[in-house]
């Protein structure tokens, strides 16, 4: 008795056209698959049941629904010969039917043509079935480069190809003819974002004029526009009769709707409000340390706020694809702080003679130099406007780590020695130091993290009248050393200060200089 076989009919029809017909393509080529596998009875081959027709899709891919679930059934060995009216109906492709041959081979199946008979154990069958698969493949091919051609030079001369009908007009004999009641529409958005310049704005200005979108399921007017929908009617050219072809316009049979003054206008305005959005030029509170940001375990936290009550608050939280996981979210406010004051620390550091920031401080106009690139830091950082503190983060850091109890700041340590040679940020490993600070974690409601550390106060500013007790106890102990005047009493009272008072102020002159700086 022969070893039982289970065959399935594949059948596949490249568009849809016929498929509403009682009698089409995809039953014509079940049938004939069906009378084959009946003939090969004798061989013990048996029908399976289930239909797999792919109607209206290219055998150019393996994107088949039907073919999918064909596969799917030949590895869990439900299926062990596929039959195919042509070999071209499987696919018309030579990279993915190798893909198919392989699989079946894993599956120990076969498939076979009922109008092309080759045997594909022997070299010779396997060299008819590719050389009917090259010509499929370059039928595919040919076919699609005349339809390319076709639709370019159509498109050149301005005519319409078919598709989404633009809103604004209706297909009238395969031609763009303009709807009134959609031009109004179309000319009103144009108009009012002249005057507001905004999409949100002019997404609410629309709505309130009364303007509604084109339904899906019939040309009633139904829905209210949104931003991304006014963006596209604002950007699209053949608003103004023109033709759009892979990037390129060509005059249009159409008539034009909007003016080509006010388009040039509005298109200004757009590219305008995009540089100012890739810039962050329109936020008046930019993220400091967007792209910077990280979590100890390696999640990246990104920029994000809300607002209430007309107030902005700003939050750094972190990602996941996988929904299931909570999202951490931190006030940006203290951690950007607490950045920048690291950074002004470090930077002070440097000011300080006795430790200069950049090697090779050997020459005057080059210490000047770096003393004027680290001070010109230090007041971007104190007192700079939100964007040039943000540029200056930006410039000095690596990257930022926020620990349970540190905030770890990995600074370009060459960052400003590079601006002194010309060497930009590319810094070597070795230049990479990283500035630690304490902080405090509270929890509060809602999961929000509030922090708290000495490095996230906000940072003083220098105390003119400390500044003046030290300038004038080196004047007094200078008095003193001169010899002018006999005692501290004599000379206390010279200066018309209490003799406590003066013994206890004249001591500044003992602090240790790192201190004075400190306090300068």
């Amino acid at each position: 008795m022969a070893h039982r076989l289970k065959a399935a009919v594949y059948t596949r029809k490249s568009t849809e056209h016929g498929l509403d017909q009682e009698f089409n393509s995809l039953v014509a080529q079940r049938e004939a698959g069906e009378a084959y596998v009946q003939s090969q009875r004798s061989e013990g081959w048996v029908l399976v049941e289930q239909a797999y027709d792919d109607g209206g899709l290219s055998g150019a891919t393996m994107e088949r629904p039907a073919l999918q679930r064909l596969l799917t059934d030949v590895d869990a060995g439900r299926v062990d010969v596929i039959v195919v009216y042509k070999v071209d109906r499987l696919t018309r492709s030579l990279p993915d039917f190798a893909l198919i041959i392989k699989r079946l081979d894993v599956a120990s199946a076969s498939f076979v043509s009922v109008t092309q008979q080759f045997n594909t154990s022997s070299s010779m069958g396997r060299l008819t079935l590719n050389v009917l698969l090259s010509f499929a493949q370059f039928e595919r091919e040919v076919t699609a480069e005349r339809i390319r051609d076709k639709v370019a030079a159509s498109k050149k001369k301005g005519i319409w190809m078919g598709g989404v009908v633009p809103f604004g007009y209706k297909n009238v004999d395969k031609k763009l003819i303009i709807d009134p009641q959609e031009a109004k529409a179309v000319k009103a958005i144009y108009a009012e974002y002249e005057k507001v310049q905004n999409v949100h704005d002019l997404r609410d200005q629309i709505a309130a004029l009364g303007f509604r979108t084109r339904g899906h399921s019939d040309e009633q007017l139904t829905g209210c526009f949104s931003c991304s929908t006014l963006l596209y009617i604002l950007k699209k050219p053949i608003y103004i009769g023109e033709m759009l072809h892979k990037g390129d316009s060509y005059c249009g049979c159409h008539d034009a709707i909007i003016d080509g003054c006010l388009w040039d206008q509005v298109q200004a305005k757009l590219e305008q409000n995009r540089v100012g959005r890739r810039l962050q030029k329109n936020f008046a509170n930019p993220s400091l340390l967007a792209g910077l940001l990280k979590t100890a375990s390696g999640k990246r936290l990104t920029p994000s706020h809300t607002n209430k009550k007309g107030r902005r608050y700003r939050y750094y939280i972190t990602k996941s694809a996988d929904r299931s996981q909570a999202v951490e979210r931190f006030p940006a406010g203290p951690l950007e702080n607490a950045a920048r004051h690291l950074l002004i620390d470090w930077l002070q550091k440097g000011v300080s003679p006795s430790k200069p920031l950049y090697r090779g401080a050997g020459k005057a106009a080059g210490d000047r130099t770096g003393l004027t690139i680290r001070l010109g830091f230090i007041g971007s950082l104190e007192s700079g406007s939100p964007h040039e503190q943000k540029a200056a983060v930006q410039s000095l850091v690596n990257q930022v780590i926020l620990d349970e109890t540190d905030l770890i700041v990995s600074v370009r340590a060459g960052s400003v020695r590079g601006l002194l040679s010309g060497a930009g940020q590319n810094d070597k490993l070795s230049d990479i130091i990283e500035l630690t600070g304490s902080i405090t974690r509270h929890p509060q409601l809602n999961d929000r993290k509030c922090f708290s550390a000495g490095a996230m106060q906000k940072r003083s500013q220098p105390d003119d009248r400390l500044i003046n007790f030290i300038a004038r106890a080196h004047l007094w102990s200078n008095d003193l050393r001169s010899g002018q005047f006999k005692t501290i009493t004599e000379l206390a009272a010279y200066h018309g200060v209490d003799k406590a008072d003066f013994g206890k102020q004249v001591r500044l002159v003992y602090l240790a200089p790192d201190i004075i700086s400190a306090i300068v």
